[in-house]
């Protein structure tokens, strides 16, 4: 900030806070607000941050809470990639973007991972990182798992989404000793590869050899196919096969699929996160990133505030209250607004004479 500055950084946070509480974009909280720079003036700090320093202090924001919530020790992680649908050319580089199958209109989009704690009352997303398209899936796993490893937490099992079941993700993961769960991908012929192991009416164990058509290498693991019965449900009857790769850990098979399901909570933080995500139209991923992190930190604070000084506590342990995530943002957006000031007038003018004709006034927020 200059010396001449008649705004600070917290004015800048504030603005970015509202537009993350109301959905909306940084133009339209600075249009619409009396106590707000310009909307070019926060641009163009926003527009100094660089790709590294952010994901840097995103983590750093990210690990606050759970500082004072986590004892060290071995906790159950799940990582996961995430995308969100973009419209429009790279920025700087081609690998900024993500091609993927087509969703809302578009085959291109920016990917985020993330390493989610899952443990009751403190499900907390520990780490965040932008995605490349040359990035390989060993490395985007050690970035996230360096971040827990800075809090003295150690992997007690780490489940990862489909996309992450290749040869490289099973080597790379038993060199390290690290437990994980991962659901199998039936790839080839029908017939073939790892369908030939969904057979029989009973779940079972066996070892599975898969081969990279890249590069040939292979990858020798342990692999759970659980036979579940449809039912009636879904208006289905039948077998349905699951299979998941498992490594480190021993569990009855047929608990392989209730275990690995604790990581569907990451999903839960996703839409979290697109509720209280600002929306913008610039093609800097700097910027996408900034309100990712903002809107993930959010869905942090809920919990911390609800575990630390809204839980009763009770024998067995604590009863967390019935405090929603829509009630905090309510809340966040009243305070903001009382910051920040609404403009409750709208003066009209005669487009020939300039001269004012009428003011209109809002009723105040109660």
């Amino acid at each position: 900030m200059g010396e001449n500055s008649t705004y600070d950084e917290v004015d800048i946070f504030n603005a970015v806070i509202a537009a993350s509480t109301k959905t909306t974009s940084i133009n339209q909280i600075c249009n619409s607000t009396e106590n707000t720079p310009s909307d070019s003036a926060i641009r163009n700090r926003l527009d100094q941050l660089t790709m590294e320093d952010l994901e840097q202090a995103l983590n750093q924001m990210l690990q606050i809470h759970s500082q004072h919530t986590l004892n060290p020790g071995k906790y159950h992680f799940a990582i996961d990639l995430t995308t969100i649908p973009y419209h429009g050319t790279h920025y700087q580089e081609e690998r900024e973007i993500t091609r993927c199958k087509a969703k809302r209109g578009t085959t291109h989009f920016h990917a985020y991972a993330t390493i989610y704690l899952i443990q009751r009352n403190k499900r907390y997303t520990l780490g965040l990182k932008f995605v490349y398209s040359d990035e390989k899936h060993p490395e985007i796993i050690d970035h996230l798992l360096a971040q827990i490893k800075a809090l003295n937490l150690g992997v007690r099992a780490l489940y990862l989404d489909k996309e992450f079941y290749t040869v490289e993700v099973i080597n790379h993961l038993k060199e390290q000793r690290i437990p994980f769960i991962i659901p199998v991908v039936p790839r080839g012929r029908k017939g073939g590869g790892i369908r030939k192991l969904y057979k029989g009416r009973e779940s079972y164990s066996t070892t599975y050899t898969m081969t990279s058509h890249k590069n040939q290498t292979k990858a020798t693991f342990q692999v759970n196919i659980v036979v579940k019965y449809y039912k009636g449900k879904y208006g289905e009857k039948g077998i349905e096969y699951l299979g998941y790769a498992v490594y480190g850990l021993d569990l009855p098979v047929k608990r392989t699929y209730q275990e690995y399901r604790k990581r569907f909570g990451i999903e839960s933080s996703y839409s979290l996160m697109n509720t209280t995500r600002a929306r913008t139209s610039s093609r800097k991923p700097t910027i996408r990133l900034l309100y990712i992190g903002i809107s993930l930190l959010l869905s942090n604070l809920w919990i911390y505030i609800k575990w630390t000084y809204l839980s009763q506590r009770r024998k067995g342990g604590r009863k967390p209250p019935n405090w929603t995530y829509e009630t905090m943002v309510g809340m966040l957006t009243i305070a903001l607004d009382r910051i920040l000031k609404p403009i409750l007038r709208l003066k009209t003018y005669q487009p020939w004479t300039g001269l004012e004709i009428a003011t209109l006034r809002s009723k105040p927020p109660s």
